[in-house]
Formats: structure tokens, C-alpha cells, sequence
């Protein structure tokens, strides 16, 4: 009897892990991209570099973005360098749920913030987007489009 009832106490922990991970990120609106992020920027990841904090207990990705545009806080700077969780380091991969990945050559519309000096997307995947002959992906419809979106939310918040 108690060997069963450690088997079933198992089985509800693992079907409770998954189920408490449920909604983590909550649906963002652009609305809501825009008003948390500090920059908003279209550009390309010209290359990106994997280390170990300096505890030596996790790893982040430094991606080099060659910005093209920003769309929110514009900057001098054409190149900027965004930390991203999880990466390879050696034959060590780390990942980390929910946080967006990227692809050197890939381009991207992201929402960014700054933490402790470094640029972070904001909402984890849902601030990243990616362009593919002129269109957002994972929404449909053109650059041109999702622009004036952004540009709109930005003006009826008085962003």
C-alpha cells in the first residue's frame, strides 16, 4: 500500500509541474510591448556568443544586432548587444523556457529593456519577432504595418 501511494504522489507531481508552468507568460498586446519596453528596434542578428557567468552556474547568449531602425527611443548607435538566457557553451546546452531564440543572419523586430546595464527582450518570446520578406511572422502581416501599429500604440500612450 505505501509503495503504491508513493507511485501515485509521483505521478501527480509530475502532471503538476507542467500544469503550474501553465500561463507563466501571459498574453501580450502590443499595447502592453510597448509601453514595458525602453526600445523597440528592427535589425538583424549579425552574431552571437554563448559564456558562463562568472559564477560559472549558467549560461547567457550575447547577441550582436545590427539595428536598421529603432522604433521607440532612438539611439546613435547601429549595433547593440542584447543578453538572452541559456546558450552553448562547449558541449553544454542550457535552456531556458519561454525565452526567445535566435539565428545568426535571422531578422527581427524586438522590444527591449535594460536590466542591471544589459539589454533584455521584454516578455521573453513574445517580445521578439521575426521578418521574412517583409513580413511579421508570427503575425502576418507587413513590417510597414506592424510599424504604424507600434507607432499608433506609442502615440495613444503618450509613449
Amino acid at each position: 500500500m505505501v509503495q503504491r501511494t508513493k507511485k501515485w504522489m509521483l505521478w501527480v507531481a509530475i502532471i503538476a509541474i507542467p500544469m503550474t508552468s501553465l500561463g507563466v507568460l501571459r498574453d501580450l498586446t502590443t499595447e502592453d510591448l510597448v509601453t514595458g519596453s525602453e526600445w523597440i528596434i528592427a535589425g538583424r542578428v549579425d552574431a552571437m556568443e554563448s559564456c558562463w557567468n562568472d559564477a560559472g552556474d549558467y549560461i547567457y547568449t550575447y547577441l550582436t544586432i545590427a539595428v536598421d531602425e529603432y522604433w521607440k527611443n532612438p539611439q546613435s548607435q547601429s549595433e547593440i548587444i542584447v543578453q538572452v538566457p541559456g546558450g552553448l557553451v562547449e558541449d553544454i546546452e542550457q535552456k531556458v523556457t519561454d525565452a526567445p531564440e535566435f539565428r545568426p543572419g535571422e531578422t527581427v523586430i524586438l522590444f527591449l529593456f535594460d536590466q542591471d546595464g544589459h539589454k533584455w527582450v521584454y516578455g521573453w518570446e513574445k517580445g521578439k519577432y521575426t521578418v521574412r520578406d517583409d513580413m511579421v511572422l508570427e503575425l502576418g502581416i507587413s513590417v510597414l504595418d506592424f510599424r504604424d501599429q507600434v507607432m499608433n500604440s506609442q502615440r495613444q500612450g503618450g509613449e
